[in-house]
């Protein structure tokens, strides 16, 4: 009698013991941080965009692929640029964004980081030259608001298929 309840306690623990191991396997747990947008895969085909937060699902071969969607900035340095008056000018932009879309970010490009900073290059160009196209000129050295006169260089706003926000 004592070796068949030892044999029953030794077989309850081993199905105990398979039974956390297949729910192990078949559990995932995923961690959303804040700011963050977390892109749900199952086996490489999109699913769903989970918030912030802990997040189970059941199942396997799920994936996550979280998205920053905190404002950032990116820097465009040193375009060198002439004047009206063949003055050469190294110009800078500075890009404030914040992505609105992560789906459409992580699916739509290749890589959105790059072609933001191509399509802020190509805005600084395009608006340096309409402001040259206006005669705006800079007298010496200074670059100061009223040698100006007027002139602006305001950058087209980026297409929405980046789907970023300025």
């Amino acid at each position: 009698m004592n070796h068949e309840i030892l044999f029953a306690i030794g077989v309850a623990i081993m199905g105990a013991v398979i039974a956390v191991a297949v729910v192990k396997a078949f559990r995932r747990a995923f961690l959303v941080p804040e700011g963050y947008a977390g892109l749900l895969y199952h086996k490489g085909k999109f699913v769903m965009v989970l918030g912030a937060g802990r997040h189970i699902r059941w199942g396997r071969h799920f994936t996550l692929d979280a998205q920053d969607l905190r404002k950032a900035t990116v820097l465009v340095a040193g375009q060198e640029v002439l004047t009206a008056d063949n003055v050469g000018l190294k110009l800078s932009l500075l890009v404030t964004y914040q992505v609105t879309d992560p789906v459409k970010a992580a699916h739509e490009t290749q890589n959105w980081q790059d072609d933001l900073y191509n399509e802020a290059q190509l805005a600084l160009r395009a608006g340096w030259a309409e402001s040259r196209s206006r005669r705006c000129s800079i007298s010496g050295w200074e670059l100061a608001a009223s040698s100006w006169r007027g002139c602006s260089l305001k950058a087209p706003r980026l297409a929405s298929t980046s789907s970023l926000s300025r």
